[in-house]
């Protein structure tokens, strides 16, 4: 992916995480001109290899991952400085410590499995954002949390009910707008298989289709 960031994520109501923006990656699919030395992606989420543009695979991502698990952990920002450059040269330096010395309060026992995640080193590293995963939901295991996409469907529930309920109003209300706004075609038996009103029927589309919003 190479651009794994908080923007790029997107919980659904559901309690399903999606990666969205896949644009980095598909523009290195696309352009096979691409030189090495090409930076992209966001600086505070990037990995130490990709900072300098160089032997990128898909720990990459593991590392971004990491980045935003210790962030979500410590309610700090990792590795964002004051300027771009700042940042740029924190994550080459990549003097990270483990969540609990930051706020104490964190299990000791997260502190391994971030910080593997976080690895210089990218041969250290998990091998692929699976196994991250497969190692956080081993600890919760561990601890009998559950963790699956109803337990966070059920928090978005009792949390944010009422913002839920008028969502789905307002999309309701959009859904019921646009069928109304999208009369029902009449044909005529006629050899020619023309509109009932005898002319082409683009008038009555195009007015059609200026009635219906398109930013909703």
């Amino acid at each position: 992916h190479r651009d794994i960031s908080p923007q790029n994520l997107v919980v659904s109501f559901e309690g399903v995480v999606k990666l969205v923006d896949f644009g980095i990656a598909k523009a290195e699919l696309r352009d096979t001109r691409t030189q090495s030395g090409t930076i992209k992606g966001k600086f505070a989420y990037m990995s130490p290899e990709q900072c300098v543009a160089t032997n990128v695979d898909r720990r990459t991502d593991v590392f971004a991952l990491g980045v935003i698990a210790h962030e979500l952990l410590t309610g700090r920002r990792l590795f964002k400085k004051p300027s771009p450059y700042e940042t740029y040269q924190a994550v080459i330096e990549c003097a990270v410590e483990p969540p609990s010395k930051i706020d104490p309060s964190i299990d000791l026992a997260l502190d391994p499995i971030i910080m593997r995640a976080l690895a210089k080193d990218k041969e250290r590293r998990y091998a692929t954002a699976e196994e991250f995963g497969d190692a956080l939901l081993g600890y919760l295991h561990q601890r009998g949390i559950s963790s699956g996409p109803g337990d966070v469907s059920r928090f978005f529930e009792a949390s944010f009910g009422q913002e839920i309920d008028e969502h789905g109003a307002r999309m309701r209300e959009l859904i019921s707008g646009r069928a109304a706004a999208e009369p029902a075609a009449t044909w005529a038996a006629g050899d020619d298989d023309k509109p009932a009103d005898g002319g082409d029927g683009r008038g009555d589309r195009a007015r059609t289709a200026d009635s219906v919003d398109p930013g909703g």
